[in-house]
């Protein structure tokens, strides 16, 4: 006797303008979104808040549906991002920035990130070719100095949940390189990563696929029926 498929977890509902959308795994009620084929990532718009809702699926952002919306910066790795103020420190003519230390730190997780997408880009083949990738985070200003710690905590923290984004990247790229059953962490071990740096991030919020992390659906039409996933 065939297995009964469960939808505990899908959902449907019909749009303000009729349409029917559902879901095989999203229980949760969507907005339903605008549009927009514009370019997501100018340095003026550049917020992570933006992300939070579903977009339609577009393939150069396609990763954009791995977006955690419960974000959390833990482990070796990404515990360098989670608290920031204490580090905020009073430099030359009365301005304020985050201490040399702690710029070192993001920094070296920005380049780190930056390396890791080039290298699952370039050494697996997946089903999803890479997508145009996030600005970087010091574009929106950490390591930069400003006329008051509210206005440094302000940007600071904007350029700290813009690393989300990266990490979003590479959740999407490594779910699609698990998926064929491509062992990602042997072959970037192999290419001379370090295996404590590619455990901390195994056991992160990059890697962690179940319901426990809830992440940003995307919307994609499929004829009449519009499908959420």
């Amino acid at each position: 006797m065939p297995k009964e498929l469960d939808h505990s977890f899908g959902h449907a509902f019909l749009s303000a303008g009729g349409d029917i959308f559902y879901s095989p795994n999203c229980s949760r009620r969507v907005d339903v979104p605008v549009p927009d084929d514009g370019y997501p990532f100018y340095l003026k718009d550049a917020r992570f808040e933006t992300f939070l809702s579903p977009r339609w699926w577009q393939r150069p952002y396609h990763y954009l549906s791995f977006v955690p919306l419960r974000p959390i910066f833990d482990g070796a790795i990404f515990g360098h991002l989670r608290n920031f103020v204490s580090d905020i420190v009073e430099v030359e003519d009365g301005r304020f920035s985050l201490s040399s230390r702690k710029i070192e730190n993001w920094v070296e997780i920005e380049e780190s990130l930056i390396l890791l997408a080039q290298h699952l880009n370039k050494a697996f083949f997946t089903r999803i070719i890479p997508g145009l990738t996030p600005i970087p985070s010091s574009n929106l200003g950490f390591k930069k100095t400003f006329s008051s710690p509210r206005s440094a905590r302000l940007r600071i923290a904007a350029s700290r949940d813009w690393f989300l984004l990266w990490m979003s990247l590479i959740s999407s790229k490594i779910a699609d390189i698990e998926s064929v059953g491509e062992d990602w962490f042997g072959r970037l071990a192999k290419m001379e990563w370090q295996q404590g740096w590619l455990s901390t991030l195994q056991t992160s919020l990059v890697c962690d696929f179940s319901w426990h992390c809830p992440r940003v659906v995307f919307l994609e039409n499929k004829a009449r029926m519009k499908i959420t996933k």
